[in-house]
């Protein structure tokens, strides 16, 4: 997942580096985050039409045979 890319890029940031690019990195690591929880939904959702789609059509094979 991109989300342990970033986190472990962000965390590789010295202290050296200015407030602004500290918050650069929280961004990004943010960022990482909201991507995997889309990615997370969106599979989750396919999961779901895909459980729907088969009910619906064991419905109709329910509904022919009887």
């Amino acid at each position: 997942c991109v989300c342990v890319c970033v986190q472990q890029e962000a965390q590789s940031v010295g202290s050296s580096s200015s407030p602004e690019e500290e918050q650069v990195e929280v961004l990004k690591v943010e960022c990482g985050d909201v991507g995997c929880k889309i990615q997370s939904l969106q599979a989750e959702t396919e999961s779901i039409r895909a459980l729907v789609r088969h009910m619906n059509a064991d419905l109709v094979d329910r509904l022919i045979h009887d």
